[in-house]
């Protein structure tokens, strides 16, 4: 597998986490608030696969264990991995366009 599609699957990961954050931030503190998070499975070819999987949401003294500073750590941290895979994208259309310059 290229660079570039693992690259991608790895975005695709960091988008679901994304996604899932938000959902969990719109929802926190109503009764449809349900914990899921991000599955993230390495492939033998390379790359990643990442699903969202429910699970049971915990509840103490009448409140659930969502907490937006927990979900804004997680957030920092996709956005991180996030610039780290376009870094890697940037670097591969920069490698990319040096051989085609050097083989024109």
């Amino acid at each position: 597998m290229d660079s570039i599609a693992i690259s991608g699957s790895a975005l695709r990961a960091q988008d679901l986490s994304f996604a899932l954050s938000a959902e969990k931030i719109s929802k926190m503190g109503s009764p449809q608030a349900e914990s899921k998070r991000v599955v993230v499975e390495s492939r033998a070819s390379g790359g990643v696969n990442a699903w969202i999987q429910s699970m049971p949401l915990p509840v103490l003294h009448g409140q659930s264990h969502l907490s937006l500073a927990n979900e804004m750590v997680k957030l920092r941290g996709a956005h991180r991995a996030y610039e780290a895979q376009l870094k890697v994208l940037k670097t591969e259309e920069t490698l990319s366009r040096s051989v085609l310059d050097v083989l024109a």
